[in-house]
C-alpha cells in the first residue's frame, strides 16, 4: 500500500513500499500516484517486471544497482544509461554484393549487459528465389526463439522487432563476450535496400 511520506530534517524514510514524489492534484494536494517514485528492489526490476511511473527509481540492495523506469511501464535502466532504448546499432546492411553471400557483424559490449530487443528494417523489402535469412548469437547462444529469421517477410518501411529466446539467461552478455549477427543470401538474384539493424540493450 502506498504510503505519503515527508521528510523533516536528516531523516532516514524506511522504503517497505515506496517513497512517492507526487504531482499537484485538482484540489492543489500532492497525488503520490501520478508521479515519480523510489522503490527498494531485491534484483533487477526487469526481471520481476516491475511497474512504476516514468522517471521512478529502484533501489536494488543485492546487487547493489541504482535503476530508471523509462516508459511509465516495467522497462528499467541502470542509471546513467541514456535512455530506455540504448541505441547500440542504427547500422545500415548493405544487400548489393551480397548476394549469394553470407555477411556477419560482430560487437564485444565493453561491459555486462542485457539484450533487451533486436530489430531490423528495410526500406525496400528483399526478394529472391532462394532464401535470405538473419540469425543472431550472443557468446554462442542462439538469442532468437527460431535458428533464423526471414529476412524476405519484412515489409517495406516497416520496423520489425525478432521474437527473442525464451531462454532469458541467454540474453546476458558478459563484457567482451561475442555477439555475431549473420545475413546469410543463396542466390546471387538477391535485391533490396534500407536495411538497417538495431539492437537495444541495459547495463546489468
Amino acid at each position: 500500500m502506498a504510503q505519503r511520506n515527508q521528510i523533516r530534517g536528516n531523516t532516514l524514510i524506511p522504503l517497505t513500499d515506496h517513497f512517492g514524489f507526487g504531482l499537484p492534484g485538482a484540489d492543489g494536494s500532492e497525488d503520490s500516484s501520478t508521479g515519480a517514485r523510489i522503490i527498494a528492489v531485491n534484483g533487477n526490476p526487469n526481471v520481476g517486471a516491475i511497474p512504476a511511473p516514468k522517471g521512478s527509481l529502484a533501489l536494488d540492495y543485492a546487487t547493489p544497482a541504482l535503476w530508471v523506469n523509462t516508459d511509465g511501464a516495467a522497462t528499467w535502466v541502470t542509471a546513467g544509461s541514456s535512455s530506455s532504448d540504448l541505441l547500440l546499432w542504427d547500422r545500415e546492411v548493405p544487400v548489393t554484393g551480397q548476394g549469394g553471400n553470407t555477411r556477419t557483424t560482430d560487437f564485444r559490449p565493453p561491459r555486462d549487459i542485457t539484450i533487451s530487443a533486436i530489430r531490423l528494417y528495410a526500406l525496400t523489402a528483399p526478394t529472391t528465389v532462394g532464401t535470405y535469412t538473419f540469425a543472431a548469437e550472443g557468446d554462442g547462444n542462439n538469442l532468437l526463439n527460431a535458428a533464423t529469421f526471414d529476412l524476405t517477410s519484412l515489409v517495406n518501411d516497416t520496423l520489425t522487432a525478432m521474437t527473442l529466446t525464451l531462454t532469458t539467461a541467454d540474453l546476458n552478455i558478459d563484457a567482451n563476450d561475442l555477439v555475431r549477427f549473420t545475413f546469410a543470401s543463396n542466390n546471387p538474384d538477391l535485391a533490396g535496400s534500407g536495411i538497417l539493424l538495431l539492437v537495444d540493450w541495459y547495463g546489468r
